[in-house]
């Protein structure tokens, strides 16, 4: 597997396992490769510390349940876990968590235990479920100050208790910047195809690997995978189209759009296309692109939902004047549609050259967005006149 290009820091912090270190909460848009920086934490710590116990909690699973559910279900998969060291609970959920905290106490005397929660924003929505888990098992454990734990998701957690807030170490992760991308598409060719090594074509193949992906890692090993298996069969535009059907619209649907629901996700697409929006600006941009996505839909319709994406922030980020899609997300959706489906793209950016234009307009003469406006206006009718994908 490819070394983990610019995330030693956060390796060393996560591997940590000292008493400041004792609640870490890690986050990042998706793609950036969480759950794969937690496995190489579990590897590196059973070999510092062959008798550590790491469990592992997916809260998708817990999501998966109705909500009745969730508790017991949390409880199980901790206990499941374990590896047979804790013996099974009883009792109502409340009871059970008790019991929980007392056992681990007690088995933290005799080894080092690691708790690893990922995906927290699937259930983040659940203010009833955090506010149990937080009261009966998180805040009891954090007192206890022997349990180490680790939480992972697409946003940071909105902690509700006071005591865990003070105790907690927020741990953001970005995109690679270019050099670290460069040296973990490289290695990943070489890797793929090891004749790779020597070939004069390889400088070209880092290089169109790393402006596919920007800086995601998951989508750089992906795309460095095909590029290294089809560079001798395609010349480089069909490798591109390549590369965008086969590897980065499945990549954005499954991994970057997996939990939203259609229409949204369509709706998402058309959104790349703007750099910032607020409701009033969708509202008119899909009626003109695709009012067939608004049909017999509520005007309210898009406020909500902009709403709940907006709070989950799965794939909704504050962006200049309004919302945007969250990082790269953007840029990557953008880039796909102007490959695979040019003519939808530049009309899109006509639209949304018309709709900041007529904004401008209707302002009075002395309001500051009408430059603002007109700006957008520019940029948009500029991209709608792009050729190809730069």
């Amino acid at each position: 597997m490819p070394k983990f290009q610019n995330r030693e820091l956060a390796l060393e912090t996560l591997c940590n396992l000292s008493e400041e270190n004792i609640l870490i909460n890690i986050y990042s848009e998706p793609g950036i490769g969480k759950t794969v920086l937690l496995q190489e934490v579990e590897r590196r710590l059973k070999q510092q510390y062959p008798s550590i116990l790491v469990i592992w909690v997916d809260l998708r699973t817990v999501e998966a349940k109705p909500k009745g559910q969730r508790a017991e279900t949390l409880l199980s998969m901790i206990r499941q876990g374990a590896e047979g060291t804790l013996e099974p609970f009883w009792g109502e959920p409340n009871e059970a968590a008790g019991q929980l905290v007392g056992k681990f106490s007690q088995l933290a005397e005799q080894r080092k235990v690691l708790i690893l929660v990922d995906n927290t924003e699937a259930v983040q929505e659940d203010r009833d479920f955090w506010l149990w888990l937080e009261a009966t098992i998180l805040s009891p454990l954090l007192i206890e100050g022997q349990i180490h734990h680790i939480y992972a998701g697409r946003i940071p957690v909105r902690w509700h208790r006071l005591e865990i807030r003070r105790v907690v170490k927020s741990l953001p992760l970005d995109p690679l910047p270019d050099n670290h991308a460069r040296e973990l598409v490289r290695e990943q060719i070489i890797e793929s195809n090891p004749e790779l090594s020597s070939s004069r074509n390889l400088d070209e193949m880092v290089a169109f690997v790393t402006a596919s992906a920007f800086g995601q890692p998951l989508l750089l090993i992906k795309i460095a995978k095909v590029v290294a298996e089809r560079w001798a069969e395609m010349d480089l535009g069909e490798l591109q189209i390549s590369v965008y059907k086969d590897v980065i619209q499945p990549y954005i649907n499954d991994e970057m759009f997996n939990d939203v629901e259609e229409p949204w996700k369509q709706i998402l697409w058309w959104m790349s296309i703007l750099d910032w929006f607020d409701s009033m600006i969708l509202q008119r941009f899909l009626q003109q692109v695709a009012p067939e996505l608004l049909q017999g839909r509520p005007e309210i319709y898009i406020i909500q939902n902009l709403s709940r994406l907006r709070t989950t922030k799965r794939v909704i980020w504050a962006a200049g004047q309004g919302d945007g899609l969250y990082g790269v997300i953007g840029e990557i959706t953008r880039c796909c549609m102007m490959v695979l489906d040019p003519e939808r793209y530049r009309f899109g950016c006509q639209v949304a050259q018309n709709i900041f234009n007529e904004l401008a307009s209707e302002l009075s003469t002395n309001d500051d967005d009408i430059e603002s406006y007109r700006r957008f206006a520019s940029q948009y009718q500029e991209r709608a006149s792009q050729e190809e994908l730069s």
